[in-house]
């Protein structure tokens, strides 16, 4: 790229009427020495030779003015320890690893989520098959209600679910299903985001005798933490799934949540 004289000409001015003035303090014969040699001084400055050549390279420009910007872009780089060639691209990559890495995490949540809601389903069905005929009104109306929460919490209508759980637990917190209950008000607030509150609401679940959902909030709870960032305490509650229930279908699934989290 090629730089023209013509956007020089106001400072070569100035530079010239310096020498017109200072000539003029001399005799005629310095003046015109001191004019033929700035002018020589002047050509030899912006590298104008007998060509006549009135274009100098913008490099060369640059160069004379001390400006380097190519040069000190670089060296910012190289003072922040970043690549500018490979730095945008290394991060794009490690993103998309965990994004890939939290939609495999999700797929697997969700997979567990349907096989507990299907064995639910399975369970209410015999429980209102065998109810005793003298309470079998109530316990379907419980069962019913149930299942109208459950329908609520999939639509993820999350507030309103944990309103129709904690009515139904209001009303038996003895019945069959009442575990099962408390243990969807802590996935709701696990949908809502409410980390701290899930957590509050999954350990309720051990208060229940012979609730076949213990399995299933202790890997809740696991999961709670790992939202919260608390890698130790989520290990914890990781490994009393694998050592308190070998037997549990999350078992698998914490296994790999807990290499994850080594990682």
């Amino acid at each position: 790229m090629r730089l023209k004289l013509n956007s020089l000409m106001p400072g070569l001015f100035v530079v010239l009427i310096m020498v017109f003035l200072t000539g003029c303090a001399s005799t005629n014969q310095s003046y015109n020495t001191s004019s033929d040699d700035e002018m020589a001084n002047i050509d030899e400055l912006l590298g104008l030779g007998e060509s006549g050549d009135e274009t100098i390279d913008e490099d060369e420009v640059l160069e004379m003015l001390g400006i380097a910007e190519e040069s000190a872009i670089q060296d910012e780089f190289e003072e922040l320890g970043v690549d500018e060639q490979s730095a945008p691209g290394a991060v794009n990559s490690e993103m998309q690893d965990l994004q890939s890495r939290q939609n495999q995490l999700d797929n697997q949540t969700q997979i567990l989520q349907d096989q507990i809601e299907n064995q639910e389903n399975q369970i209410a069905t015999l429980q209102q098959n065998s109810s005793p005929s003298g309470s079998a009104q109530s316990q379907s109306a419980f069962s019913r209600q149930y299942q109208e929460a459950l329908q609520t919490y999939r639509s993820r209508q999350y507030r309103a679910a944990i309103q129709k759980f904690e009515g139904l637990l209001k009303q038996n917190a003895k019945h069959s299903l009442s575990d099962n209950a408390q243990y969807w008000i802590g996935e709701s607030y696990y949908g809502l985001g409410n980390y701290q509150k899930a957590i509050m609401s999954f350990e309720k679940v051990f208060t229940f005798s012979n609730s076949n959902k213990d399995d299933a909030a202790q890997l809740k709870l696991g999961l709670c933490y790992m939202k919260l960032n608390d890698q130790a305490k989520a290990r914890e509650e990781l490994q009393k799934l694998i050592n308190n229930y070998p037997s549990s279908e999350s078992v698998s699934l914490a296994r790999r949540l807990l290499s994850q989290i080594s990682q």
